[in-house]
């Protein structure tokens, strides 16, 4: 796999070349139109980042999304998403559909340098909290 940046990448996918804070999908800012492609997306470093996903426009691949971030499914556009050093994001296509689209996805600073959030950002930025969290898996009741 390739290093370059804040990510590290085996398979498909690519850094952007324009920007290597950036990964792309095949053929971005084409749509790919693929069968059975995947790949992987590790972010390097020790300090978590802020992902931005400017661009995500694939078509589901026999129900399910094709984009995966630790496990959970990516389907829509976000800024400003605070992830884990380390985080994993994998894209894989079904071996007997043909999937199509394409998506970005930026590493921007590490969630602790100071920086003000959203700071040169309009208004359209001002989200609910919830909106920005990721989901998480549901806790077990520690009582019965």
């Amino acid at each position: 796999g390739s290093r370059d940046g804040p990510w590290t990448v085996e398979g498909a996918c690519g850094v952007d070349p324009d920007d290597h804070t950036c990964v792309v999908s095949p053929s971005f800012p084409d749509n790919f139109l693929v069968v059975g492609a995947q790949c992987r997306m590790t972010l390097n470093g020790d300090a978590p980042m802020r992902i931005d996903i400017p661009w995500i426009e694939t078509l589901w691949d026999g129900g399910s999304p094709s984009l995966w971030m630790n496990g959970f499914p990516v389907t829509r556009r976000t800024d400003g998403v605070v992830v884990p050093h380390g985080a994993d994001f994998t894209w894989r296509t079904e071996d007997d559909v043909i999937t199509m689209g394409s998506w970005k996805i930026c590493a921007r600073e590490p969630a602790d340098s100071g920086a003000a959030p959203g700071g040169h950002r309009g208004r359209g930025d001002e989200r609910s909290a919830t909106e920005k969290r990721l989901p998480r898996p549901a806790r077990r009741r520690a009582h019965p």
